[in-house]
This record gives structure tokens, C-alpha cells and sequence, in this order.
């Protein structure tokens, strides 16, 4: 939408989405406050239709149509799927960094900004070869926060070709993705809630102060200090 994200201004962009979601997809893009009939803005591939054609013409025939139609964005949702990795191939270099080729030339030759969602491991982070590190420009990770109570709240963490970032986010009832700050701030700001929350208005609901620390702690679900709580 050309609308500013987690503070910072944005390119208004028309998309080319190639998507292995199935019969869930219009319902997942409207959750995400997309508009599915917004056909100018964003068109949709779903892999089911295209699953049978090689990996590098699929690619090859979404740069042409993303040139036709004066498109700026192509995604992969997932690399994987679309790419057709199998089994060990994942972990291996040579297959990701051939898989990779297409959506190189795809950026570089043809201008387009090509982003591709990829599945995170146990350490939850990139799964598979380190050929990922070593090609992409920038490497976004989303994921929760550790120990996160909202189910609104995301980690973002950016490193490669640009500043990097490691920050926590929300989304709002309206939709909008608003900036947490560091994990720290996080922590701080969960604490001062759960504090004035449950601090006693009155002397008679006075309590034992290391109570009053646990009770903050288990509610703010963070390992904030009695030394904070004190201040």
C-alpha cells in the first residue's frame, strides 16, 4: 500500500506472488489484511498449477510476466516447494546455490526485488545449506519472542547488505505492525504493566514486597530484577 512499516517508509510496489498454499489461500490472505480482488496490485500463482514445469521456466516465465504487467516484486513462497528440492538436497550446496541461479538473474539482470520464504530449522534459524548466507542479499528472520505470552508479538531479525536488526514487533487490532523496541525494553515494558496492574491502591491491600516480585514476574511472564521492580 505505500504505507510506512514498523515506522520507516515504503515503495509502493505491484507483486508477483507464486504461493504453494491450496484451497486456504484466499482465506490466509485476507486474514493478513490483503485484498484478494486487488488484481492490479497483486497476482497470485499457486503452485498447483504449475507444479509439472521445470523450476528455471517457471522463474523465467514469471520475469516475463512480471516485465509485461510492470511488476517490481516476485516472491517464492516456499523455495522449496517451487524449486522442487528433495530430500538431502536441502543441505547441499551445489542443488541450492543451482536452484539459486534463476532468481539471481531474476534480480539482477531484470531489476526485480525477489524475496523467498524459506522454512527455519530446530535452531530456528535458515534450514540447509549455508549457500543461503552466502548468496541472498538479506537474510529476515521472523520468529517469537522467547518466552512471549501475545500471540501478536514477532521478533525481526535482518543481517546481510544492510544495517542489521533485531527488533520485536506487534501487530495491532487495525493491522499495523508497531516497533517493541530491543529485548530489554520489552522485558521493561511487560514489567510496568504487570506492575501497575497488580500494585495495591489502598494500605489494606498492602502486600509482602518479594511476593508482590514473584507475582510480578509470573505475570509479566519475564525475568525482570526485584532491583527494577523496587525502582
Amino acid at each position: 500500500d505505500g504505507e510506512p512499516f514498523i515506522g520507516d517508509p515504503t515503495h509502493k510496489a505491484k507483486v508477483l506472488y507464486l504461493s504453494e498454499q491450496g484451497n486456504d489461500l484466499v482465506r490466509a490472505m485476507q486474514t493478513s489484511g490483503i485484498d484478494v480482488e486487488d488484481a492490479e496490485s497483486i497476482q497470485v500463482v499457486q503452485y498447483r498449477d504449475i507444479w509439472r514445469d521445470p523450476w528455471a521456466e517457471n522463474i523465467e516465465s514469471a520475469v516475463l510476466t512480471a516485465e509485461d504487467q510492470g511488476r517490481e516484486i516476485l516472491v517464492v513462497d516456499t523455495f522449496a516447494a517451487f524449486s522442487k528440492l528433495r530430500g538431502s538436497e536441502e543441505n547441499d550446496s551445489g542443488s541450492i546455490q543451482e536452484r539459486l541461479e534463476p532468481l539471481k538473474s531474476a534480480a539482477h539482470a531484470h531489476n526485480l526485488a525477489v524475496l523467498l520464504v524459506h522454512h527455519s530449522g530446530r535452531d530456528s534459524w535458515i534450514r540447509g545449506s549455508s549457500a543461503f548466507d552466502g548468496t541472498v542479499d538479506i537474510i529476515t528472520h521472523l520468529s517469537r519472542r522467547e518466552g512471549q505470552q501475545s500471540e501478536s508479538e514477532r521478533k525481526l531479525t535482518a543481517i546481510g547488505r544492510c544495517a542489521p536488526l533485531n527488533l520485536n514487533v506487534e501487530l495491532t487490532e487495525e493491522g499495523i505492525y508497531v516497533p517493541l523496541g530491543s529485548d530489554s525494553r520489552v522485558k521493561f515494558s511487560t514489567a510496568v504493566k504487570a506492575i501497575r496492574e497488580h500494585a495495591p491502591r489502598v494500605e489494606a491491600e498492602a502486600k509482602d514486597f518479594d511476593g508482590f516480585v514473584v507475582l510480578v514476574k509470573t505475570a509479566s511472564g519475564t525475568e525482570v530484577s526485584k532491583s527494577t521492580i523496587e525502582d
